[in-house]
């Protein structure tokens, strides 16, 4: 007679997990998508603010290039004829860049600027095509001249006023429009200038 076997209980053991389940995943989904959505907010942010350090930029120079424009002109005479023409070639004296509004910016001559040739050896040569910028990003820029007639009016002040004076206060604005056609401005130079009369 074979003695008795004694059965022994399986031994109690922790099922084994190969996967996540639907709480972890789900978990795991909220926090990415959290931390993406930060990290594109910054991206974003970035782009968006050196856009606007690349327009402005772009904005300050096509205005101090026509304030330098204003400064070679004469300061104007008490009787001051209008210009004719249509471009700023006749323009000959400060106030008659009084009132200029264009878009997009032009050379004095009405070629846009970035799209204009140059003289070499008194012949006329096209601009490179390579060295020229986009013509849509230049149609994005606008800029206006006010020209004031002005006079101390104490403690460092001065007074706009409507009669002929030695003194002329200019500024030069610049905006860029978007795609939507919102008019954002760039960039603003002002300038004082004064008549200086030559010495006998």
């Amino acid at each position: 007679m074979q003695p008795s076997q004694r059965c022994e209980p399986f031994p109690q053991t922790t099922p084994r997990r190969d996967g996540f389940s639907l709480v972890e995943a789900l978990v795991a989904v909220a926090v990415t998508s959290i931390a993406g959505a930060a990290l594109l907010s910054s991206i974003s942010a970035a782009v968006l603010s050196s856009t606007s350090a690349a327009h402005r930029a772009v904005a300050r120079g096509l205005a101090d290039q026509l304030m330098d424009e204003i400064a070679a002109a004469r300061f104007p005479a008490a009787t001051n004829p209008a210009p004719s023409g249509s471009t700023r070639e006749n323009f000959d004296d400060i106030d008659d860049y009084a009132g200029l509004s264009e878009r997009p910016p032009r050379t004095r001559d009405g070629q846009v600027l970035g799209s204009e040739g140059g003289e070499l050896g008194g012949y006329p040569i096209d601009r490179v095509a390579l060295l020229q910028p986009d013509a849509a990003f230049v149609a994005r820029f606008a800029r206006e001249v006010t020209v004031e007639r002005v006079q101390p009016a104490g403690s460092g002040s001065w007074q706009v006023v409507t009669q002929y004076t030695d003194y002329r206060r200019v500024t030069v604005r610049v905006s860029h429009i978007d795609a939507r056609g919102n008019r954002g401005r760039m960039a603003e130079v002002t300038r004082m200038f004064t008549n200086v009369p030559v010495a006998p």
